[in-house]
Formats: C-alpha cells, structure tokens, sequence
C-alpha cells in the first residue's frame, strides 16, 4: 500500500472543489509552474502556518535582553519543544511528545487535488497503535486572524520566483492562500513512524570497496564545491568510516559529509564521467502522483511514482533532512541514486525505504535542493 491509499483509508478519497481555483491559477501564473503544483506549494504553507510558532522564539527575546551565550543555547533547545498550534492540537488527539521534534510532516493529495491532508510519522508511538485523525479549518486556523505574509514566506517564494519582487504579487498569494484554505475541511493523520532501512547491500555508477564484487551505494551527480573542488554525491550511510572506495575502478574517498542529510562527498577521480542533471536541480515542490525516475546500481534505470513530500520545503529548514516519498521501487545499494522528474529536474537522491510489513510503503528521497544549499555544491558543468 502507498501513503496516498493509506491516507485516504482514515480519512477518505473525496477531494473537495473539483479543479485548481482561480485565484491559485493566478499564482501559479506569476510563479510560471503548472496549477496543481501551485496548489501543492499554496497547501504547503497553510500546514506550515498551523506548524509556526505565535511568538517570537526564546533565544531571540534572550538575545535581544543581553542574556550570556548559554542561556540562549538554553532558549533554542527549548523551543525545539514549544508547542505549535497543530502539534498541540495534535499532543492533545493523544500524538506522543515526539511529535513537538523533528517528525516527518508529508503532504498528500486527495482525488486528484482539492484536498491535501498531512500524514505525521510520530516514532513515540507504539508501533501496534490505531492512527489519529485529527480535522482541521485551515481557513479559520490560519488566515482568518488577519495574518500577513511573513518575511521567511517572502524569501522562500522569492528564490522559487525572483521576478516577484517590485509587485504586487504577495498580494495574489494571500488571496490564493485563503482560496485554497476555504476549498473544504483538512485532516492530519498521526501514525506511528515505521521502520525505515537504508538502501546499501548491494547496488548507476556504482562505489565499490577492495575485495566485494557487490556495489555498497550510488553516485548521486557530479558537483563542484564552493571553493571549486570537484566531487560526487553519494549516502553518507553507504561510505561512512571507509578508506578502500573505488568508482568505476578508479580510488576515491571522503572528503565531506553531512550526517543530517545523509549525504556524503567523495573526491572526483579525473578519469570518471558522471552526467550532471540535464534540466537543472528543482526548486519548487514536484508534482504528485506523476512518475519519476532513477538509476540505482542495483535496480537499473527504472520508473517510479511520486507519493508525498514534506511540507518544509517550502521553509529554510536545516536542522532535519526534507524528503519526497516515491514508490518503494528501490533495491539494497541504491543509496544515493539521484531521482529525476519528467522535465530532468534532480528531486531527490536515495537514502532509504520502509520496512516489509510497514503499514505503507515507500522510499524517501533526500530534497536535493536543500542538499546542494547546505553542502554548498553546485552542478558539475561537464
């Protein structure tokens, strides 16, 4: 079962108003992206609104008082806790404290759009524990009170959309964002986080080590650093703590890596030839329920369908690795494989998949935007 037929078993396939509304159509307009990957990234940030903090964190007010450097570690630990209006109404459905931590927050659409609900993986729960469905006005929870755009919504949409600045296109997006918020009721849906494994047996440029005939992980792309070093992506799970990596017969290593997002940078042996993403790295959320594709040491060239991803992508997120869910169409040693959508846009790159026996199943797909922001990469121009 995929996390879109899971979701709608709790809280049903009906996707409210047919069709993309006016005033989203409008936006995705000004944004120049497709109507329901415009709604997906209006929907996106009414759950992110739900999620906000309502006042001003802890360790800046500290900051802002002339408290000492400890206090404001002290005030941004403890903010990782405070409650959000969807989590405490969440906490408060009977969801586990973890829920106020780093949780995976997935998207996921209903009948063709219309409706998109959020499925919480909350890994305080017992595995053994009944889902929690939780209904929401997104319209009364967030819009209704007057607020405006906040200025990290403003630096997200202008990356996404630069040409927006010196208009009045915010605007259009608020306008769009309550169009989007009144289409009908929303439901989040609390389930207990299944177990995910990483994908390294065995894997389309595969990294093997001395004496295994086996692939352990996958080239990911070929990027350049900020200080113009030339390297490869790949999981950092798959390498990790070892000096025998070869690719394509050719001795690398690890230069860099960043356990957060899983991703690991390995040396560029001059004599190896990896293509770089034909249609340039996506910056905008992909679209749902449309098929994608990769190229695992293991699996081979191979198709996919797009399921989920976390709303935080439209955020600055990084203190947690964002994901896109697919299929679970991946093999043991795919680790680090790049998912591409339709257009060659890069999605994502592998890290790991559910358990058999998961309530749904699914690989998760590194965001590769946030990758190459945070690991400061860019594509290789080979």
């Amino acid at each position: 079962m995929n996390i879109t037929d899971f979701a709608d078993r709790y809280v049903g396939a009906d996707g409210g108003a047919e069709g993309v509304g006016l005033e989203a159509r409008v936006f995705a307009g000004a944004l120049a992206v497709e109507p329901d990957r415009a709604e997906l990234m209006l929907a996106a940030m009414l759950w992110m609104r739900a999620d906000a903090i309502p006042r001003p964190p802890i360790s800046r007010r500290a900051f802002n008082a002339g408290f000492d450097q400890q206090d404001v570690l002290t005030g941004r630990i403890f903010n990782r806790w405070r409650p959000t209006p969807l989590r405490d109404r969440l906490r408060r459905a009977g969801a586990s404290r973890r829920v106020f931590l780093d949780v995976k927050t997935l998207l996921v659409p209903h009948a063709n759009g219309g409706r998109y609900d959020l499925v919480v993986l909350d890994s305080g729960m017992p595995p053994s524990a009944e889902p929690i469905v939780v209904y929401f006005d997104l319209f009364e929870f967030t819009l209704e009170r007057g607020r405006r755009i906040s200025d990290a919504e403003a630096r997200v949409l202008g990356r996404a959309g630069p040409r927006w600045y010196g208009s009045d296109i915010f605007d259009v997006f608020e306008e769009a964002m309550r169009e989007v918020g009144r289409r009908r009721e929303y439901a989040a849906i609390v389930v207990p986080a299944p177990a995910f494994v990483p994908m390294t047996v065995q894997p389309c440029l595969g990294i093997r080590t001395v004496g295994e005939e086996d692939a352990i992980g996958t080239v990911g792309m070929a990027a350049v650093t900020d200080v113009g070093e030339a390297v490869l992506t790949t999981a950092r799970h798959a390498v990790a703590d070892r000096t025998d990596l070869y690719v394509s017969g050719s001795l690398t290593s690890v230069i860099g890596s960043s356990e957060i997002l899983d991703c690991a940078l390995l040396a560029h042996p001059y004599q190896v030839h990896v293509d770089s993403p034909s249609g340039g790295v996506l910056d905008v959320p992909p679209r749902i329920q449309v098929f994608a594709s990769f190229d695992g040491a293991r699996s081979g060239p191979t198709k996919t369908m797009v399921r989920s991803f976390d709303m935080r992508i439209m955020s600055e997120v990084r203190n947690t690795a964002l994901c896109v869910l697919t299929d679970a169409d991946t093999a043991g040693g795919d680790s680090g494989a790049a998912l591409y959508d339709g257009d060659g846009k890069l999605i994502g790159f592998c890290s790991e998949r559910t358990e058999l026996g998961a309530p749904f199943e699914c690989t998760s797909w590194v965001w590769a935007r946030q990758v190459l922001n945070m690991m400061r990469l860019e594509p290789s121009k080979e």
